[in-house]
């Protein structure tokens, strides 16, 4: 699905929104918080990481405390005024 074919009709525009509202809603925090969901993942601690696609980095803090000092991980995002 092309997302900006999507984005440039009313319908596409409000299900993007909704959408985004879920992303930052208090139920994923509190339910589907990193938190909850990193600790199963196995062998984190001193990992590298690249995370493509952070948005406000609702994984990303989370996860550097589960890498722990020797871990590193870089966030990446692309910026809204990128037009992509």
């Amino acid at each position: 699905m092309n997302t900006e074919t999507l984005t440039r009709n009313p319908v596409g525009k409000a299900v993007t929104r909704l959408q985004g509202r879920a992303m930052e809603s208090r139920f994923r925090y509190r339910f589907f918080g990193a938190e909850k969901v990193l600790p199963g993942v196995d062998g984190l601690q001193g990992k590298r990481v690249l995370e493509f696609g952070c948005g406000r980095g609702f994984f990303t803090l989370p996860a550097a405390r589960l890498f722990g000092e020797q871990g590193q991980l870089v966030a990446m995002n692309i910026p809204p005024e990128s037009g992509e």
